[in-house]
């Protein structure tokens, strides 16, 4: 009897060991990925972030020189210093009416592009005949600059007749340094990988393996355009696993009791750091991946009729902030936003942040858009401020919106989130216009 359940604990065990080893292994070998794509993601949601705020930082100078061209030109240094001074991926920006560069800032180490006809490098050209037939935001690049350097130019057609559009007058440039905008956004720090970003079939960076397709790739929303990142994971990708999958066998053997009390504790620190994964270390709200999953769960729900509401909000001049009182203060801002939106919305409400100085607030139920407005009003008559030094420091929201209220054929996450950051992003240009104004 002794050998025989001895022969069956050695058969269970080993039957177990085997079993717990696959699915530990295939977890970790999962996690791994997972782990890999939300980097990937990230990188991509850095692209997107930081050319959608220096394209809408752009987008209000042009509007200026649109109302006021000789303002603008006798005030270039000012207008263009503030545009270059708020962002930090852009190196140049070019004014060029009837096509030839008649102001650039800065204008040192750029004086070369003065008086550049565009007509006359049919490279750019061809981009600026886009930009001013599409009547709209075109972005070109990367490109060698006659300054040089390579960079993403943003070229805003301007008109002298809005809303008509169909007299000319020039154009403005924007030379955002390619470099360092991949350097920002972690694609260089990406390991285990190799990595492609392709824009219409061309590869602006890294490379394509061509005997073999991308384990998965990412759609990159740049302003007007769709740019792909490809990802191959290395061959060192899946041998890794295999060797450690034999030291767990090994392991295992030695003592099975350990290994099964490891895997008890592994699996409860997943969960563990699952959880976590959910929420923003410094505010406590639930973070982006949590409003995303909630915005799935809203639209895969039971509920055929959905009425959901999205408010996006971002802190005006928080960068000065940052700049001027210290990162610690910046943290204190963004702690007091996220105590301030969650004491003024209601409690089945769900108050996220997004990251940086991006909140956003979901709303489950409203009665019409007045509920929605009335909300916002709350929000922005409400005090944000904290104190430094005896001295306060105040802060305000810039919030756009959106709502739904139909079937739930008809939701659409991606409508949704859209048309609330565009709102958003047009309350922060009427800020920005005031805040010009006043000084």
């Amino acid at each position: 009897m002794f050998f025989l359940l001895s022969f069956l604990y050695i058969l269970s065990s080993l039957l177990i060991l085997v079993t717990t080893a696959k699915f530990f292994v295939d977890t970790q070998s999962d996690k791994h990925t997972q782990a890999i794509k939300q980097e990937v993601e990230l990188v991509r949601f850095k692209i997107e972030s930081n050319l959608y705020r220096d394209a809408y930082l752009a987008d209000s100078l042009a509007t200026l020189i649109t109302l006021a061209p000789d303002f603008a030109l006798s005030n270039w240094k000012s207008v263009a210093g503030r545009l270059h001074n708020n962002s930090e991926t852009i190196v140049t920006i070019g004014l060029s009416p009837d096509d030839i560069i008649k102001r650039i800032y800065p204008e040192k180490n750029n004086t070369s592009a003065l008086e550049l006809d565009f007509r006359t490098v049919p490279e750019q050209y061809a981009d600026v005949v886009k930009a001013k037939l599409e009547k709209k935001l075109y972005l070109s690049g990367p490109i060698e600059l006659v300054q040089g350097g390579t960079g993403l130019v943003a070229r805003y057609p301007i008109f002298s007749n809005p809303p008509y559009n169909t007299e000319y007058w020039g154009g403005l440039s924007v030379v955002i340094d390619y470099n360092q905008l991949l350097e920002r956004s972690g694609v260089l720090d990406l390991e285990g990988v190799t990595s492609a970003i392709v824009r219409d079939f061309d590869v602006i960076f890294g490379q394509t393996l061509e005997d073999k397709a991308p384990d998965f790739s990412y759609p990159i929303y740049v302003p007007n355009d769709i740019w792909y990142i490809y990802i191959y994971l290395n061959k060192e990708y899946n041998s890794q696993f295999k060797e450690f999958k034999y030291y767990f066998y090994l392991l295992g053997i030695i003592t099975f009791i350990v290994i099964y009390i490891l895997g008890i504790l592994l699996f409860l620190n997943f969960n563990k750091v699952r959880e976590l994964s959910f929420s923003d270390a410094l505010t406590g709200l639930p973070n982006r991946r949590y409003f995303m999953l909630e915005l799935d769960r809203i639209a895969s729900g039971e509920n055929e009729h959905l009425e959901v509401a999205l408010l996006t909000l971002d802190l005006n001049d928080f960068k000065f902030i940052n700049d001027n009182f210290g990162h610690k203060k910046g943290d204190e801002v963004l702690i007091s936003a996220g105590r301030l939106l969650r004491s003024t919305v209601r409690t089945s409400d769900i108050v996220a942040r997004l990251g940086g100085d991006e909140f956003v607030v979901l709303l489950h139920r409203f009665n019409d858009e007045a509920c929605i407005k009335t909300v916002i009003h709350k929000i922005k008559s409400k005090q944000l401020s904290i104190h430094s030094d005896d001295e306060g420091i105040s802060c305000t929201f810039s919030i756009g919106y959106s709502y739904f209220k139909g079937k739930k054929r008809d939701f659409c996450i991606e409508t949704l989130i859209t048309a609330s950051d565009d709102n958003m992003y047009l309350d922060k240009a009427f800020h920005k216009a005031e805040k010009i104004a006043r000084d």
